[in-house]
């Protein structure tokens, strides 16, 4: 088998003769826009590049993860003290109306928490992540260093966006409100930015290197367990959460959460102390649900996921809210006063736009319910016309997080050609390796034609939509434009590169 330490040579050569510039056909639009945005779109392209030439070792990759979810969670903790201090006045802070004062959606996130992330919660999740380590198996593409490319991947992702609009180039810097606005909410939500890095650490948790096919083929456990849906991704979001809940975890647990908290100081207050517990309830339910529905949706070889993921961007982006706005009275809305108690956490069967009669036929599943966006900013709109705003914004959020978790899936694809010819061959390796074990198809003969598939039947449509859904700003192009390139270089190189492989073979 064409191993990772018999590619080591070639990576290194194609890895010396990389450059930005001779890869790039065209200059990308960010270039002439954002001089300053550069250095973010090569961090992006070199995610990886470090491992390349040797293997990293396993405690090197959980100390990447460990700092990776220290920071994320340490980032909730101050984000959820400072909502906790409003809701309680310590600094005088009033609801403001909306048109006066709407910075109030992107909360300050500068205040220390009152419970530190001390050395004993930092050695749970050095256990936590060494213990998600040994649970992947040892396959040559769906291990933990995959995990690890894309929590890095998805981490670029969250820098990108923020890099995009804040980049000043001698302008005024993008307001936190305007951030928060012009990216549904998610730039400033940092709990769903630590459940999407949580989901890429342990979204292929216990995969076996084969498809979730052929578990169905061989009567696998948990083709029953899970009545044959999303098999394998069920089984890591479920051996995943199991292993969060136990009792040795329980430190990290409130750090991340806030339950039992120090942090939490309840003052007395019957209406303070109930909104804090309510805020630190929906938080832990938001975590759950990104976690579980970006998780499901890194199935892209499920048409019943396709199909989802597909139907809620389409409703997110492709139809015309100004329309719903124009004949919103025709449109059945409940009371909206809590917009996220309103809507519907079940999986629905998607309906045409036009044919919409009431927010309950709009696809919705919980990861729309993560209440991205605040009521308060519609304060002065119809109830009616408020809710329906809300819900497409949240719509849009759920949208982009499954864009991200996918595109940080096969990140590799939009990165430099080296990343993208290191982890395209471990992935036929494993194929190679499923088929002899009789696990798996023969896939070697048609890698050449199948990855030019694969770039415009799924890696082009994906990367086009991270550019139209607005939220990386001129950096949107950044996917596309390397997946191109990749795609070309594929095309002039890969057939040599298939038929190297197979000769060694014989």
């Amino acid at each position: 088998m064409f191993t990772f330490d018999d590619r080591q040579a070639k990576y290194e050569e194609s890895a010396k003769s990389y450059s930005h510039l001779e890869v790039l056909n065209t200059k990308p639009s960010y270039i002439d826009h954002q001089n300053d945005l550069i250095p973010r779109s090569r961090q992006w392209e070199d995610i990886g590049a470090k491992d390349l030439t040797k293997s990293p070792l396993t405690d090197n990759l959980i100390l990447r993860n460990c700092t990776l979810l220290e920071n994320y969670i340490t980032e909730v903790m101050m984000w959820r003290t400072s909502r906790i201090r409003r809701i309680q006045n310590l600094q005088n802070w009033e609801m403001p109306n909306c048109q006066t004062n709407s910075a109030t959606l992107a909360p300050d996130i500068h205040v220390q928490p009152d419970s530190h992330f001390n050395e004993q919660v930092r050695g749970e999740l050095r256990d936590f992540v060494t213990t998600i380590a040994s649970m992947y198996n040892d396959v040559l593409y769906h291990k933990f260093e995959h995990a690890t490319h894309v929590a890095e991947s998805t981490d670029m992702m969250f820098s990108l966006i923020t890099a995009a609009f804040t980049s000043t180039n001698g302008s005024r810097p993008t307001s936190s409100n305007t951030l928060h606005l012009s990216t549904y909410g998610l730039s400033s939500d940092r709990m769903v930015h630590l459940a999407m890095i949580f989901s890429a650490i342990v979204h292929d948790v216990e995969h076996q290197g084969v498809s979730n096919k052929q578990l169905l083929k061989e009567a696998d456990p948990t083709i029953l367990k899970y009545n044959n849906c999303s098999v394998a991704e069920n089984n890591s979001i479920g051996v995943s959460f199991m292993l969060l809940n136990e009792e040795r975890f329980s430190n990290m647990r409130d750090c991340m959460f806030g339950v039992q908290s120090e942090c939490l100081n309840l003052d007395g207050n019957d209406r303070n102390d109930e909104q804090i517990l309510k805020l630190i309830a929906e938080d832990k339910l938001r975590f759950q649900q990104v976690v579980i529905d970006v998780i499901l949706g890194t199935d892209i070889a499920s048409v019943d996921q396709l199909q989802l993921v597909e139907s809620r961007w389409k409703y997110a982006f492709e139809s015309n809210l100004q329309d719903y706005d124009e004949n919103y009275q025709q449109v059945s809305l409940r009371e909206c006063s809590s917009h996220h108690d309103d809507l519907s956490l079940g999986y629905k069967i998607h309906t045409p736009v036009n044919q919409v009669e009431s927010l309950d036929e709009l696809p919705i599943r919980g990861i729309e319910s993560m209440c991205a966006f605040s009521d308060t900013m519609y304060e002065n709109t119809p109830s009616d016309l408020c809710c329906l705003s809300i819900h497409y914004a949240n719509l849009r959020a759920a949208s982009v997080l499954e864009l991200i978790i996918q595109a940080a899936d096969v990140s590799h694809t939009m990165q430099s050609w080296p990343v993208f010819l290191k982890w395209n061959g471990l992935l036929l390796d494993e194929l190679r390796a499923a088929n002899d074990s009789q696990r798996g198809p023969d896939c070697t003969g048609n890698w050449f034609q199948g990855q030019l598939h694969f770039f415009d039947s799924y890696i082009f449509p994906l990367s086009r939509r991270l550019e139209q859904c607005k939220v990386f700003g001129v950096l949107g192009s950044l996917f596309y434009e390397n997946a191109m390139n990749n795609r070309q270089r594929w095309l002039e190189e890969g057939e040599v590169i298939c038929r190297n492989i197979i000769s060694e073979l014989i």
